[in-house]
């Protein structure tokens, strides 16, 4: 006998067989199959369900995250934060407090995903109270603070042009002078441009310091650096100048005399190195000038009155200075032989012991004050010579009676006579 049994889709033929002996074996073989096959039939997915999942855990207790203070933000810049929240059920709604104070001006608040945007516009601290809402009716408050901080002033170099200017070989000293932007700073010089005159450099906190060494004006360009990297320039003008060169000697110089010796000195300051002197027009009368240090010497052997040109050259680099100055010269007549008129021999004014006692000495010709002096003898106690008049005076005390005998000596400025 033959038997077909379906379960879904296998099929199991089962066969029976008249054994007598092997009866009850058969049967508890096949039986065994098909409780096996029944099993496996019941697992298939089109006939049962699976295990049922876990139950969904319950939502946590709606809570505002985001600590205060919010990010600062900027006046005139771009501003984006988005509030995070924890439990509750969505969907979820954002809002401000009633009577809270308001955001800055320029921000808003998006009530579906709590994103605070904009451009705000006011600077002060605002203590804003926000509400969170969710689905069931559940809600939370908390007030975060923001800060709006003003605008920074923008970046620039404040130093006018021209800069002041320097001097060849003397020591310069500036510094440039920043504004706005964000601290510290740091200058240079763009690439490209005019460099510094020789001698001087640019420090990094914008000082121009050194010596120049050549005269120049030109036009650098400036750069200044802030923290932010924000760069902006500048041209500045420069110009380092010859330092003025003058003849100082004033006019007129001193007079001279014929047949007498004769020395002055000319002066100048300011400019660069050595100076090289000139006279125009040219001594004829028995002078020179020393075209190195200046000095005027000789006799001179005629009277003269002439306003001569005197010039001074530098060595300033790489045009040398070069100034003229008219000074005036005279050589006077050689005045009357300084003689003493006293004569000699002569016996002065008798005098009393006891009395006051005076009498001059006197001298003519020569050149300027006369100066007396007593080369020989002694005068009386208690009488003395006065250098500057020639005046032998005084009180003879007892003792200085006699006769006393003198050699004088009168001196003027370029003569001595005795």
């Amino acid at each position: 006998m033959r038997r077909r049994l379906t379960r879904g889709e296998h099929v199991i033929e089962i066969l029976w067989r008249h054994h007598p002996s092997r009866r009850n074996v058969v049967f508890t073989v096949l039986f065994s199959m098909l409780a096996v096959l029944g099993l496996n039939g019941c697992g298939d997915a089109n006939n049962v369900s699976g295990p049922p999942p876990p139950p969904t855990p319950a939502p946590g207790p709606l809570t505002i995250l985001t600590g205060s203070p919010l990010p600062a933000g900027t006046s005139g810049v771009p501003y984006d934060i988005t509030l995070v929240r924890s439990g509750g059920t969505s969907p979820y709604t954002w809002s401000l407090v009633p009577g809270s104070p308001t955001l800055p001006n320029g921000l808003t608040l998006n009530p579906s995903t709590g994103n605070i945007s904009g451009t705000p516009t006011t600077t002060p601290i605002r203590l804003t109270e926000f509400k969170l809402s969710d689905s069931k009716g559940e809600f939370v408050q908390k007030v975060l603070s923001l800060t709006v901080n003003p605008a920074p002033t923008p970046l620039a170099i404040l130093t006018p042009s021209p800069l002041p200017a320097g001097d060849i070989n003397r020591l310069y000293a500036f510094a440039l002078s920043p504004t706005g932007g964000t601290s510290p700073y740091t200058w240079g010089l763009k690439a490209g441009t005019t460099p510094l005159p020789n001698g001087l450099d640019l420090g990094s906190d914008g000082s121009i310091r050194g010596t120049p060494t050549v005269i120049s004006t030109a036009t650098h360009t400036f750069t200044l650096t802030d923290a932010t990297e924000t760069t902006v320039e500048k041209s500045l003008q420069l110009s380092i100048r010859a330092n003025p060169l003058s003849i100082t000697t004033p006019s007129p110089l001193p007079q001279g005399t014929v047949n007498q010796p004769y020395s002055a000195q000319l002066a100048a300051s300011g400019g660069t190195g050595t100076y090289t002197w000139s006279v125009s027009p040219a001594f004829l009368n028995g002078l020179t000038l020393n075209t190195s240090t200046g000095q005027i010497r000789g006799t001179p052997s005629a009277v003269s009155g002439l306003t001569h040109t005197f010039t001074v050259t530098d060595q300033t680099p790489p045009t040398p200075q070069r100034v003229s100055k008219g000074l005036l010269l005279r050589i006077g007549a050689a005045p009357p032989p300084l003689t003493i008129t006293t004569p000699a021999g002569t016996s002065l004014p008798s005098g009393s012991v006891g009395s006051p006692y005076s009498t001059s000495l006197v001298a003519t010709g020569g050149t300027g004050v006369h100066t007396w002096s007593i080369i020989s003898g002694a005068l009386p106690t208690s009488l003395s010579l006065v250098p500057a008049t020639g005046v032998i005076a005084g009180t003879p005390q007892p003792g200085s009676n006699g006769t006393t005998s003198l050699t004088v000596r009168v001196q003027d400025s370029g003569t001595l006579q005795q």
